[in-house]
C-alpha cells in the first residue's frame, strides 16, 4: 500500500480506486511488446516503398552524441552506414566511442543504485512530399502524440526543436532550391522535414525524452495508502536507463503513424505505389 515515487500508483489510485502492484499494469512497459510486433510489419512495409527508419542513443544523462548532420538536407554514406551499424556498438548509437562511454555512465549508475535519463534520436528517410494534413492531423502533432504515449517518455521536438526559439529566422529558415527531380530541395533541414505539419520530401529527423528509470534502489520519501509519510528502497531488477529500452518502441510507434499517412493518403502525386506490391 506505499507509493512508488515516479511511478503511477497514486494516479491510478485517485483515478480508478485500485492499481496493480504487479510492476504497474497498464503503466508498465510491458504492455508495448504488441506495439513493437505491429511495428515490426509496418517497417517491412514501408521499407518495401523505400522507406528507412533509423533511432538511437543521443543522450544518456550528460553524455551527448555529436550530430553534424542533423541539419543536413542530404546525408552523407558514411553518415547513413554508421546508421546502419548503430546496433553493432555496445549501445545503439551511431559512434561507438559516445556509446562505449554512455555504457560506462550506466554502470556508474546502477553501481550507486541510480538511474539516468535518455534522448533518442530518429531519423527517417526516402518519405515523398505531401504527408499530413493541416490543423488536428499535422503529421506533426500524430507523431508527438506516439511518442508521448510511450511510458517514461516526457519531452518532443522535430528538427532543432527547442534551439530555435533562441534562433533568428535568417538562421533556422531552410532555403529553397530548384531541382530536377519534382519537389524543390532544402539546402538545411532546421525544421525536421515537416512545414505545416506535412513532409517535405526532406529526411524526417525527431528527438523523444525519457526520465530516469522511476524504480531504484535508493530511499525515497513518500506515502503510503493511509496519507502517512514513509521511506521507500526499491529492490529487484530494474533497468538503470530505460531509454535503451525504448529505440525499438519509437521505431515501432513511428513506423506505424507513417504508415498510417501513406494509407489516408493514397493519392497519385505521392508516386510511391508504383512498382510496389500493395
Amino acid at each position: 500500500d506505499t507509493y512508488r515515487p515516479g511511478h503511477a500508483d497514486l494516479t491510478y489510485t485517485l483515478k480508478y480506486g485500485h492499481r496493480d502492484p504487479r510492476g504497474g499494469g497498464r503503466a508498465s512497459a510491458r504492455e508495448t511488446v504488441a506495439r513493437v510486433v505491429a511495428g515490426a510489419l509496418a517497417s517491412q512495409w514501408l521499407e518495401a516503398r523505400g522507406i528507412s527508419i533509423f533511432a538511437y542513443l543521443s543522450t544518456v544523462g550528460a553524455i551527448q552524441l555529436e550530430q553534424p548532420e542533423w541539419t543536413a538536407s542530404h546525408p552523407s554514406p558514411q553518415h547513413l552506414q554508421s546508421l546502419q551499424l548503430r546496433y553493432d556498438q555496445v549501445l545503439p548509437c551511431p559512434c561507438p566511442e559516445t556509446a562505449e562511454r554512455m555504457a560506462q555512465a550506466i554502470q556508474q549508475a546502477r553501481g550507486t543504485g541510480d538511474s539516468l535519463g535518455a534522448i533518442i534520436s530518429c531519423e527517417v528517410y526516402g518519405l515523398p512530399a505531401g504527408l499530413g494534413e493541416p490543423i488536428y492531423d499535422k503529421l506533426s502533432s500524430r507523431l508527438a502524440s506516439a511518442m508521448l504515449s510511450i511510458n517514461a517518455s516526457r519531452g518532443f521536438e522535430l528538427g532543432e526543436g527547442f534551439e530555435l526559439a533562441s534562433r533568428r529566422g535568417s538562421e533556422s529558415n531552410d532555403a529553397l532550391l530548384p531541382s530536377e527531380e519534382g519537389a524543390p530541395q532544402q539546402a538545411t533541414n532546421h525544421t525536421g522535414g515537416l512545414l505545416g505539419g506535412i513532409t517535405t520530401g526532406a529526411p524526417l529527423t525527431f528527438r523523444t525524452a525519457f526520465k530516469p528509470t522511476s524504480s531504484i534502489a535508493l530511499p525515497q520519501q513518500t506515502i503510503g495508502r493511509d496519507g502517512l509519510s514513509t521511506s521507500l528502497t526499491i529492490t529487484g531488477r530494474h533497468d538503470p536507463c530505460v531509454g535503451v529500452r525504448a529505440i525499438p518502441i519509437v521505431e515501432a510507434m513511428t513506423a506505424l503513424t507513417l504508415m498510417d499517412f501513406y494509407l489516408l493518403h493514397q493519392r497519385p502525386d505521392l508516386g510511391r505505389y508504383d512498382g510496389a506490391d500493395r
